[in-house]
């Protein structure tokens, strides 16, 4: 009877969705483990989003001081989210299955695991990109959010979830500010407009920029080349379209709206829920009252991201290390969040 044990050990690795690891991207895992072993048959495998990647023998010199590099393969230098898992396979030296003598057999990695991802800025104005091409620097990039002329709890909600979905990604609460539709001027700020037609002046005022069009009445979205809508059913539809700002070439334009208030709620849950967040692609989307999303690209993708060296981000080396409190500093960090969205609503009020 063999004793073959298993030890594994799982990690996710969230990145820019903007961004694009270059070639010399790697991970580096230091290894400790039991002497106890047989060396001959005992081994650790690597493990990227379920790709085995890199895998070696353990050996008696390496037991107090050993490591195992990965290397990050092309087809995974895009993704913005991958998991990590280390696998050991120990046997033990001598396996006597009447007397196991289990805490003799172990395994670890060590919190100094380093990722070392050089990264460069993807091209493209595209909802994959989203929450991150809202942000620079580790903050909000002047983002300026246009709410309903009248706001009700729904959209108040709205705009909180999208803000602290965005949240997760900047270390704090600045650049941020809001106006009602009807107050919208030209600005340099990115710009994130919520609304429908009928409660937001200015979806109005810039239907003309959005890839899918409202028809004259605003009753309906209508058909273009590449999104070709049913006549029905284009009336119970929202839209999450992303272009250039009027004002300002280099920044951003987000449109979340719809024909009615009540099938916004189905966009909404693309922009505050990660599993949904994931099918966002392209410059343009409709999601209907079931929740299932169509997407289309507008504007043409480049075939090849451009290196920008002024804005691509350095090197990092990020270690894995425990930390308990940090659940508590999210919860804490959205709710910040939250009010500050409610501050900003009650000072737009405040000007009627």
């Amino acid at each position: 009877m063999k004793g073959i044990f298993y030890q594994q050990a799982t990690f996710s690795i969230n990145l820019p969705k903007n961004c694009r690891l270059k070639e010399d991207s790697f991970i580096n895992i230091p290894l400790r483990y039991t002497g106890a072993l047989d060396f001959d048959k005992s081994s650790v495998t690597v493990y990227l989003n379920n790709i085995p990647l890199a895998s070696k023998l353990l050996s008696e010199k390496g037991a107090e001081e050993d490591e195992i590099k990965v290397k990050i393969p092309e087809e995974l230098r895009d993704s913005d989210l991958l998991e990590l898992k280390v696998v050991f396979y120990l046997e033990p030296y001598g396996f006597d299955c009447k007397n196991l003598r289990y805490g003799e057999i172990w395994a670890l990695i060590s919190k100094d695991t380093t990722f070392n991802f050089p990264r460069e800025i993807a091209e493209g104005r595209y909802l994959e990109y989203y929450p991150d091409i809202f942000i620079k620097n580790g903050s909000l990039d002047d983002t300026l959010l246009v709410l309903p002329d009248k706001i009700d709890k729904q959209y108040l909600t709205m705009a909180s979830n999208i803000v602290a979905f965005m949240g997760h990604n900047i270390k704090d609460v600045k650049n941020l500010s809001a106006v009602k539709g009807a107050e919208l001027a030209a600005t340099d700020a990115n710009i994130i407009v919520i609304g429908t037609p009928k409660d937001n002046a200015a979806i109005k005022d810039l239907n003309d920029k959005l890839y899918i069009k409202f028809d004259g009445k605003f009753e309906k979205f209508e058909s273009s080349p590449k999104m070709a809508l049913i006549e029905g059913y284009n009336k119970n539809l929202a839209s999450i379209q992303l272009t250039t700002s009027p004002f300002n070439g280099e920044k951003h334009l987000m449109v979340i709206t719809a024909p009615k208030e009540e099938n916004l709620t189905a966009a909404e849950m693309y922009l505050k829920d990660f599993t949904f967040n994931l099918k966002l692609k392209g410059d343009a989307a409709v999601i209907d009252s079931d929740g299932d999303i169509y997407t289309a690209y507008f504007v043409k993708p480049s075939q090849a991201p451009k290196e920008k060296t002024a804005q691509s981000s350095p090197t990092e080396k990020t270690r894995l290390q425990d930390n308990p409190q940090f659940v508590i500093y999210l919860i804490f960090f959205i709710m910040l969040i939250i009010i500050s969205v409610y501050v900003l609503i009650i000072i737009s009020r405040s000007k009627e």
